[in-house]
Order: structure tokens, then sequence, then C-alpha cells
């Protein structure tokens, strides 16, 4: 467990320092998603503060968590915004946004911003699977970020 922190860590070094020529691209928006915000005490969660990026464009403080891929060096990097305290270890609603990210040296990642939005129902749930036939694509494995809908009970 300890080398899969160090290459997280190694990894976050690489994709977050802002270099000149990387770009971004929202692939999906969806809204009314549920979320489950990983506990506070996961080892690959870590709180990064608000900074403000070469473009000038405000980045709000969040909670980052690697998420890593089964049985590859992969970690999908997941950005939680708006996380209150009694949220942690807990099922949210939020709005999610999956954007890849191009380096100037031309790396492709894909990352996902959570944006919690509690006071809403959730229509949707977020998964990651190998086993489904649509969604976006993780760089480097079979995974895929899947857009689920709920089912609704019946009154």
């Amino acid at each position: 467990m300890r080398n899969d922190l160090n290459d997280l860590k190694k990894l976050q070094d690489e994709q977050y320092a802002v270099k000149d020529g990387t770009k971004y691209e929202v692939l999906r928006t969806v809204k009314n998603v549920r979320v489950k915000v990983p506990s506070e005490q996961t080892p690959t969660m870590f709180f990064k503060e608000a900074q403000e990026l070469p473009s000038g464009e405000k980045v709000p403080a969040y909670f980052l968590h690697g998420m890593k891929c089964p049985k590859t060096k992969v970690y999908l990097n997941r950005h939680f915004y708006n996380v209150a305290n009694g949220s942690f270890g807990s099922l949210v609603t939020a709005t999610v946004e999956v954007v890849k990210k191009t380096t100037a040296t031309g790396r492709e990642f894909v990352m996902v911003n959570i944006r919690l939005t509690p006071e809403l129902k959730p229509t949707t749930e977020l998964k990651f699977s190998q086993n489904e036939s649509v969604g976006i694509k993780v760089p480097g494995t079979s995974y895929k970020i899947c857009f689920r809908k709920l089912e609704q009970k019946q009154k």
C-alpha cells in the first residue's frame, strides 16, 4: 500500500503542477448525482487550499481523492467541493463534471469534479465499471466513468 501512496503523490505532483499549454475540456456534466464521499481518514484523501491559476481563474479549496483503478497503476483523481464535516463517508447528491486534462507534453488524464448539492434529490448515480458498454474511458485502463439512472420508488 505504501508504494501506491508514493505513486499517487508523484502523479499528483505531475498532474497538478500548472504548466503553460495545459488544456482542460469538460466532457460531461450531470446534475443530481448520488456519490459516496470517502471517509476523511482515507489515506488517499487530501485537502487542497484555494489557489489562483496563471490564467487568473480561482479554484476554491477542495478535497482530492485519488481512487486507484484495481489491477492498474492508474489513479482517477476526484475533486470534492463544498464538503461539510457530516458528508465524509456518506452518500450525497452532487453535480458531477468529467474533465479531460491534456498536458503540454500531450499526456491525457480524466478527472472528476464533484460539487455537493445536498438540497437536491439524486436521480442518477456515479459508477466506475469495467462492465458497462457506455461511459467515459479512464485512459490506461479498461474502466469507464458511468452515470446510471436511479430507480424511482413507487408511492
